[in-house]
């Protein structure tokens, strides 16, 4: 069986890809399994990649649930807002 985890791509990733990463990740996901996620977290942390994993609680693929929703949302703006330095006039 293939493995679509996406650990594969981070064994064989350059120094430039994937430098920093967000996974955001629903535990109860029927779509796609969670474990890939985690999986591909690991294999970034191994390589040493600036990776950030948020697994949301009883969250499936379609964020149906408003909380983890905002939670998503809420960690974009965090995550932009620390890597992405907005200039002031």
């Amino acid at each position: 069986m293939r493995d679509s985890s996406g650990a594969p791509w981070a064994d064989n990733c350059t120094i430039t890809c994937a430098a920093l990463s967000v996974i955001i990740h629903g535990d109860q996901d029927t779509v796609v399994d969670v474990r890939q996620s985690r999986t591909m977290y690991k294999a970034m942390q191994k390589h040493n990649k600036q990776v950030e994993y948020i697994e949301l609680k009883d969250g499936n693929h379609s964020l149906s649930m408003e909380a983890n929703r905002l939670l998503v949302l809420s960690s974009f703006e965090r995550f932009l807002n620390a890597h992405i330095p907005v200039l002031s006039e």
